[in-house]
């Protein structure tokens, strides 16, 4: 089965990972200080970021945190 290619440039790539009849995705974080490969529920993605749209509409997001800091945060605990 051929799989969709990754999307996103730089830090955060995504892509499909159907296995199993389940809709999942490959989500992979990879700055400068470290790599996190992750593996999601595809509709669990879609609903976080719905409702994170509700609460910070898009071209809003600087204002309201700084993402980077916020990701070397959480690789930097591991």
């Amino acid at each position: 089965m051929k799989t969709a290619d990754p999307a996103g440039e730089g830090d955060v790539r995504i892509w499909p990972a159907d296995e199993h009849g389940r809709c999942d995705s490959y989500i992979l974080l990879k700055p400068p200080t470290g790599t996190a490969f992750l593996k999601a529920w595809t509709q669990g993605i879609k609903t976080l970021l719905q409702e994170t749209k509700v609460v910070v509409p898009r071209e809003a997001e600087p204002g309201h945190i700084d993402l980077d800091a916020l990701l070397a945060h959480f690789l930097a605990e591991g």
